[in-house]
């Protein structure tokens, strides 16, 4: 359908804020094959496990977690929809529970999110479901934002002012509100009278009807295997999210006031270097870094003067100025622990203290070009290492927060050099493939073809920087910032390492091929990604991240059908690695536990068959995150 044919189907479609003889109007679809439900949720907030304010029968109540208040439908009718609207605490509200509750396809544009709000409630909506969210994920995989509105604004721009209204009133009952001392999360769109949330809801589960007659033809056609396998991990990660990791928040807060006093040490010698200066403003940071010192053209990007970490390590370390080096230490170990505290050890600490000692997130099974899982709210994904480059090699207690509940273990199941053995694999790469196949050490093999046998940490390091740099797709400026070095060094590593290995060079040339004969590549799992022509470099990063992606995915689903899920449950997908938490084994049991899972991860049919499998290390704590210790099972 066109942006013409869709906006008239709008205007001719049913609308009505109360369902009309319901029974009636949905047994329309019997028999039919095409028939399915659209649907979508209206909830008084989005974040998981956080207080809200519901507005029901002119009265407020808090409620302890988001609340689906109202649901619209979208329903074929003729050649139209039949659009409608329910607010809880009706018949009408029953009623469509109900219809969500046949045999019928159903569609909603973020099935999970909206099926965990429902399951919540009490309120289970039965298969099949599908997701137009995922949908639009895999076909438009170009595109950074896939929300109904900017899939409304991309399909039908005449529609895409549906926010505004809905918009405007929600800003007036905020300055309001905020005006009487009301709390800043209070006002939601419970708040809002039916004619105005009504239309604007009908109107979601209405894209959500065409992006559903749009896009799944094709995916039964050309995407059937990914999206049947996005659609299981999608099930599983709503168990995964309803779980939780138990997180020490009175720790938290201990090691938080430690921290904040070390910062304050940091920030007490850039004064006496600087005189006093707001640390977290770029405005006071560059100037100050000029005074010390510094060239212009030394912290520019872009044409624009900078105070990021990358471009003012990267100065500091080509500068001979003492005072330079010395401020430029103490901000990055400034900017560090105010990290440490305010994006991790206090946000999670007071989530957990809310939730019984329980962290939730949001995990997003396709949020990312080449289909890796993503975390949000928070984001559990980046939790900081005990000791990472990323805090400049300083110490932080994160992980070490994140406990095991009472009688109970977690064990780590990480998948081994996982991108670069996979991309050795793709290529025919021998060296790589023998050594991973031996147990041995991919990124020393190619330092050693690079610098011989008597190579260094150092150079080892470098090695795989610059095979990492590849793998994700970086340009020679974006490695030079990456791994603070000139931008000549970083072409001159990548180029040795190209030249050490003529497989994957000759594998990055069969993708730009492909590329520019079909206008996408495609991987070994089903997937298609669409790159730009300038950017076919990025070409390797998209096949080897993107199918890496898919493995993953393989092996949760098959980890999931293998668990007894009275004692044993996933609790993070971390990149490459399983953390999966358990009842305290004895040995025996244990090892049987561990075989298993790992025999799901290491038994990907489409690579066994070609008699390559991937290695995986297990790890295990009986106390936090930072303490695991690698077990030989």
């Amino acid at each position: 359908m066109n942006a013409k044919e869709i906006f008239e189907c709008y205007n001719e479609s049913v609308k009505a804020s109360r369902m009309v003889k319901p029974r009636h109007m949905f047994d329309i679809g019997k028999g039919k094959k095409d028939y399915f439900i659209a649907f979508d949720t209206e909830t008084t907030g989005v974040d998981f496990n956080a207080s809200s304010y519901l507005y029901e029968d002119e009265a407020v109540r808090e409620v302890n977690t988001p609340t689906v208040f109202g649901i619209s439908l979208a329903v074929p009718y003729k050649d139209i929809f039949l659009l409608t609207w329910a607010r809880d605490n009706c018949q009408e509200f029953d009623d469509t529970i109900l219809l969500l509750q046949q045999g019928y396809p159903k569609a909603s544009h973020n099935a999970r999110y909206d099926c965990r709000m429902l399951e919540s409630m009490g309120r289970e909506i039965v298969q099949p479901i599908h997701c137009t969210l995922t949908m639009s994920r895999i076909y438009w995989d170009r595109r950074r934002k896939h929300s109904i509105q900017s899939l409304t604004e991309f399909l039908c721009p005449q529609l895409s002012d549906w926010k505004i209204p809905t918009d405007k009133e929600i800003r007036r009952l905020k300055s309001q509100h905020t005006r009487q001392g009301y709390p800043e999360n209070y006002i939601n769109y419970s708040f809002l009278p039916d004619n105005i949330i009504g239309p604007r809801s009908m109107l979601d589960s209405f894209m959500c009807a065409i992006l559903y007659k749009m896009l799944k033809p094709i995916m039964d056609e050309a995407f059937a295997e990914v999206y049947e396998r996005e659609m299981k991990v999608s099930r599983i990660v709503q168990g995964i999210e309803s779980y939780g990791m138990a997180f020490d928040y009175k720790k938290a807060q201990t090691e938080a006031k430690k921290i904040k006093r070390e910062a304050l040490v940091h920030k007490q010698a850039i004064e006496s270097l600087v005189g006093k200066i707001n640390l977290r403003s770029p405005k006071q940071v560059v100037p100050a870094l000029l005074k010390c010192g510094l060239a212009e053209k030394s912290i520019m990007k872009k044409g624009k003067l900078t105070s990021s970490r990358a471009i003012i390590e990267r100065a500091a370390n080509l500068s001979n100025v003492p005072k330079v080096k010395q401020f430029v230490s103490h901000l990055i170990e400034y900017r560090a622990c105010h990290k440490i505290v305010s994006t991790y050890l206090l946000p999670l600490s007071q989530r957990a203290k809310r939730n019984n000692n329980i962290v939730y997130t949001n995990i997003n099974p396709t949020d990312t070009r080449t289909g890796r899982m993503t975390s949000t709210n928070p984001n559990l994904q980046n939790i900081p290492v005990p000791v990472s480059k990323d805090q400049h090699e300083r110490p932080n207690p994160v992980r070490a927060c994140f406990i095991c509940r009472p009688g109970h273990a977690i064990y780590y199941f990480d998948y081994s050099q996982m991108e670069m053995a996979y991309c050795g694999f793709l290529a025919g790469d021998l060296k790589i493939i023998e050594t991973y196949k031996g147990g041995g050490d991919t990124y020393g093999a190619k330092a050693e073809e690079i610098y011989g046998k008597n190579y260094t940490k150092a150079q080892r390091d470098t090695t795989k920087s610059v095979a990492l740099g590849i793998l994700y797709g970086l340009g020679v400026y974006e490695m030079a910032l990456r791994y603070s070095m000139k931008a000549s060094e970083a072409k001159e590593h990548r180029d040795a390492f190209m030249d050490a290995s003529p497989a994957i060079r000759r594998f990055g040339y069969d993708l730009r091929d492909q590329l520019y004969h079909n206008g996408y590549v495609k991987g070994a799992f089903g997937r298609i990604y669409h790159i730009p022509m300038g950017d076919a470099y990025k070409a390797i990063n998209a096949v080897i991240q993107g199918d890496c992606a898919q493995i993953f995915k393989i092996a949760l689903i098959q980890i999931e059908e293998s668990l007894n899920r009275k004692v044993e449950h996933i609790i993070l997908p971390l990149h490459d690695e399983f953390q999966i938490e358990t009842k305290t084994y004895d040995l025996k049991d244990e090892k049987v536990f561990c075989n298993t899972v790992t025999e799901q991860m290491i038994n990907i049919q489409s690579l066994i068959e070609k008699d390559f499998y991937l290695r995986v290390d297990v790890s295990r704590t009986l106390t936090n995150w930072a303490e695991k210790e690698k077990l030989n099972v």
